[in-house]
């Protein structure tokens, strides 16, 4: 499962700190997104229930503020990840789909959705929402390594090569990003010859 990933793609508010930082646990809790204090108050809780595993008491949290802010997309990604910790992939696609018809410009939303369809082998609509994510956003390097990684898993190798060779160009070096895009070059490098003219 990952986490790290999970907890980096998620969508970014500029009036306030980014849900990714309530993934730290170095990072203060803190989460002005909504103007509502005690929707903020609700989604703290979520965060920090999801920052232990205890995704059923974070499904409350998220729920509560989804009857309190039905408008806000932040709320339905924060249930759809706790639905994601509980392993109900199918019930976050859902959540996602609901906050991308308020918010159908973040990509974000489409990479994290794309992670659900992923786990339950939807691949090919893993990939659809991987490209209208990097359509998005090019030059978010997470977008790529999370696209490269569904074209490894379609065996379609010289398209994630380039996807993850990308996502090394964009990163930081020593970033979580960069070190899992040379782990999965190297991957790639260690498929038996024949798979490898395929490439």
């Amino acid at each position: 499962w990952e986490f790290y990933l999970i907890g980096s793609l998620i969508l970014q508010n500029p009036a306030g700190p980014t849900l990714p930082q309530l993934f730290n646990h170095d990072a203060p809790l803190r989460w002005a997104m909504s103007g509502k204090a005690d929707v903020n108050l609700l989604l703290n809780q979520a965060a920090e229930c999801i920052r232990k595993a205890d995704f059923k008491e974070a499904l409350s949290y998220c729920s509560r503020a989804i009857a309190a802010a039905p408008e806000d997309p932040n709320t339905y990604v924060c249930r759809a990840v706790a639905k994601m910790g509980l392993r109900r992939h199918e019930d976050a696609v859902k959540d996602l789909t609901a906050a991308l018809k308020l918010a159908p410009k973040e990509a974000i939303i489409y990479a994290m959705r794309a992670i659900a369809y992923r786990c339950q082998g939807k691949l090919q609509r893993a990939l659809e929402d991987c490209d209208t994510a990097v359509e998005l956003d090019s030059s978010n390097a997470e977008l790529y390594l999370q696209r490269g990684t569904v074209l490894y898993m379609l065996n379609r190798f010289p398209d994630a090569e380039s996807d993850f060779r990308q996502a090394i160009k964009l990163s930081p070096e020593g970033s979580a990003v960069h070190m899992e895009a040379l782990t999965w070059l190297r991957e790639l490098n260690r498929l038996p010859r024949s798979a490898n003219t395929s490439r």
